[in-house]
């Protein structure tokens, strides 16, 4: 189990072809049923993931076109009670 908040840090899939949006999508809506507290996308495929994401009751989601940006917001919030999945 995990102990303090869920955090999630994804990048594209570049590799879905025709079906990128609607694929990330549904990982967005599966992490907002997860209840992971705090879902990073990371690249332009993730736009849908993090819109999707953004509706759970309990899901902040934060969008980043680069990884240097999303890696410094990452940093400047986070503490040692998180659980990361990259």
């Amino acid at each position: 189990m995990a102990i303090g908040r869920k955090v999630a840090v994804l990048g594209n899939m570049g590799e879905l072809g025709d079906t990128a949006e609607a694929l990330h999508a549904e990982v967005g809506t599966y992490a907002a049923e997860q209840n992971v507290d705090l879902v990073c996308g990371i690249g332009d495929l993730t736009r849908s993931l993090v819109e999707e994401a953004s509706k759970g009751a309990n899901t902040e989601a934060l969008w980043f076109l680069q990884i240097m940006k999303a890696l410094s917001r990452l940093y400047l919030t986070s503490s040692k009670m998180e659980t990361m999945f990259w």
